[in-house]
């Protein structure tokens, strides 16, 4: 086995929320708004819904399977050659989103804090920090996510508490104004990023309790959707729609207002820093996926010997995919849903799933 560590149900799912949410909680806000205005915060709950949704198919492939992830499975359901296309594709997907993601985080900070820096200076960094983490294994990185997420969790409670006061519910009205397709069209891309589950199909056989694979996933999702929702009530309430949808990054502009008496204010270094740790951990999740996945479609008996070449790859991927935040944001608010969604996270589980259904391939499913 190329992987040596597991990880708990409790890790795991916290895992996977740190995963979905880390890039999710940045660019949701403005995306959803601008497809449905005071309403976005309907599209969070819809792409929660979906998510879960998503789950289920996931979940239910995965554990049909409990010991080979879906590079593995691919080939057994729908043979050697089609297989290996299929387990092609899934180490493209997770290495393109992953390089996305690296790039997100570099446009952020060089947007928000630091313009005067070369983007690779930063996605390089990054990447060093998922290479050493990947390097480590599974367990250490799964440990370690323990304490980023309760940091992140705090911080995010914090911000909203301490911005209450300059919250107007009336800017959430009227509600579904326009009906609901605008809500639903703002929960489009959302639904991409709780897709993201499709990580757990590469860790599954690593868990310590496989049986709770609902648990986790579901899990992930109500602790996602509860943050997003609350994310997006804040800042509309804040900052109002239209305003809302013209911003690059909300979550800044409400650290912003945080003030403590004279000594406690602009708190947007804070909010950096407690995103760097959560973006972090995704990028060594789908770096993780990445090597793994690539090392079982080339049978090696050892995946690290991919991470740095991969991880070179990927820096350079991040740069050269798109010309800046305007063009990054104008894919994930409309290309990236139709590439991931439906292909990645939907659409190719969904046919492996029926086929091994009417073919009887793999254990019948665990209750848990």
């Amino acid at each position: 086995m190329l992987e040596g560590g597991k990880i708990s149900s409790r890790q795991a799912t916290l895992l996977m929320a740190i995963t979905i949410m880390a890039t999710a909680i940045l660019f949701l806000p403005s995306i959803s708004t601008q497809q449905a205005l005071q309403d976005a915060w309907i599209s969070v709950i819809i792409a929660t819904v979906n998510g879960i949704i998503i789950s289920l198919i996931v979940v239910t492939l995965m554990k049909r399977f409990p010991k080979q992830t879906i590079i593995q499975y691919s080939e057994e359901i729908m043979g050697k050659f089609i297989g290996k296309i299929i387990g092609l594709g899934y180490i493209w997907f997770f290495l393109s989103t992953n390089a996305i993601i690296v790039r997100e985080f570099g446009d952020f900070l060089v947007t928000a804090f630091m313009p005067n820096t070369p983007l690779i200076v930063f996605n390089s960094m990054l990447i060093i920090l998922a290479i050493l983490a990947v390097r480590s294994g599974l367990e250490p990185l799964g440990r370690l996510n323990e304490w980023i997420f309760i940091l992140n969790s705090f911080i995010l409670i914090f911000l909203i508490v301490m911005v209450l006061d300059e919250i107007n519910l009336g800017n959430l009205q009227p509600v579904l104004e326009g009906g609901i397709t605008p809500a639903l069209k703002g929960a489009y891309t959302p639904t991409s990023w709780f897709g993201e589950i499709i990580t757990l199909s590469m860790i599954f056989p690593f868990l310590t309790q496989p049986q709770k694979g609902y648990r986790i996933a579901f899990g992930a999702h109500i602790i996602v959707g509860t943050f997003l929702f609350l994310g997006a009530i804040q800042t509309i309430g804040i900052f109002g729609p239209e305003l809302m949808s013209r911003f690059k990054f909300p979550i800044i502009q409400t650290a912003r207002l945080v003030s403590i008496g004279d000594f406690f204010e602009r708190i947007e270094a804070l909010v950096m820093v407690i995103w760097v740790g959560g973006v972090f951990v995704k990028v060594s999740v789908f770096h993780y996926v990445t090597v793994m996945a690539a090392a079982q479609w080339f049978n090696l008996k050892d995946y690290r010997v991919l991470v740095i070449p991969l991880g070179i790859l990927n820096v350079i991927l991040s740069i050269h995919l798109f010309e800046g935040v305007a063009d990054l944001l104008e894919f994930l608010s409309i290309t990236f849903a139709v590439y991931a969604l439906s292909t990645f996270e939907v659409g190719i589980p969904l046919l492996l799933l029926l086929t091994a259904l009417i073919r009887g391939k793999g254990g019948k499913n665990d209750s848990g």
